[in-house]
């Protein structure tokens, strides 16, 4: 779910699920200074939940 540390985009509406990145930042738990920014496919249904994209959806 998105958070202060996260970041999402919609790129494509197929019917009534929306299509995006969700960019997250993810810190080192035993040192918050190092961290990497992952990014990932994620669907979004109408009622806001938001789910990873399955492998073969659309980019």
């Amino acid at each position: 779910m998105a958070n202060d540390k996260s970041d999402l985009k919609i790129d494509l509406i197929d019917g009534e699920v929306a299509y995006g990145w969700q960019t997250e930042r993810v810190e080192n738990p035993d040192d918050p200074e190092q961290y990497v920014m992952v990014r990932s496919r994620i669907m979004i249904w109408p009622s806001g939940e938001i789910f990873p994209a399955p492998v073969g959806s659309p980019f």
